[in-house]
């Protein structure tokens, strides 16, 4: 008998959006790009090399953006919304595998 236990990570752990968080340097901006939805912008950062966070503008911008940031030290920015990666613990999917021989 063989037990086998796999365990992956579906996707990317990220903190709550925090309101009035979005500064970060120029130096750590990775892309930019027109926001679609806060769920779409984690999506595209777990797509992204190096991308540890996520800021989003304001909503009363004419047009609201979505930022990726190579840092996760995103710190307070008035009307702005940010989520960082954080480490997946608790969130681990595991699959169980038991092949008789």
């Amino acid at each position: 008998v063989v037990f086998l236990l796999c365990t992956n990570i579906s996707e990317g752990c990220y903190t709550s959006y925090e309101q009035n968080v979005g500064m970060f340097p120029d130096s750590q901006k990775l892309k930019q790009r027109r926001f679609r939805s806060f769920e779409s912008c984690q999506e595209w950062c777990d797509d992204t090399p190096r991308c540890k966070g996520v800021a989003v503008s304001p909503a009363n911008w004419a047009d609201r953006e979505c930022f990726l940031v190579g840092t996760t030290h995103i710190t307070a920015r008035s009307r702005w919304t940010a989520s960082s990666l954080t480490d997946c613990e608790g969130k681990l999917q595991n699959t169980f595998f038991l092949f008789k021989l």
